[in-house]
């Protein structure tokens, strides 16, 4: 009974630690991938940045909804080619 409960609470500790390691990976891909689109946005010349580094919690209410049109620019986000 004693080996089957270590073997359990073996497999379970490393299929954590399995887990822990996949989505950290998958997390630092999409940091690897949003890093270079976050620095093609303009900023308004007036607006002074407080910190030039990114850090993956910055990506984690990203919103990936369309915002409405603007009348007249054609273009689905409302800003210009």
């Amino acid at each position: 009974m004693k080996i089957r409960t270590g073997v359990t609470l073996a497999a379970v500790v490393m299929v954590g630690a399995i887990a822990y390691f996949l989505v950290r990976t998958a997390e630092d891909r999409v940091t690897d991938d949003m890093v270079p689109r976050a620095g093609q946005f303009s900023i308004p010349s007036d607006w002074k940045p407080e910190d030039n580094v990114v850090r993956r919690e910055m990506f984690l209410c990203m919103d990936t909804t369309r915002a409405p049109a603007s009348p007249g620019d054609g273009t689905p986000d409302g800003n210009s080619p």
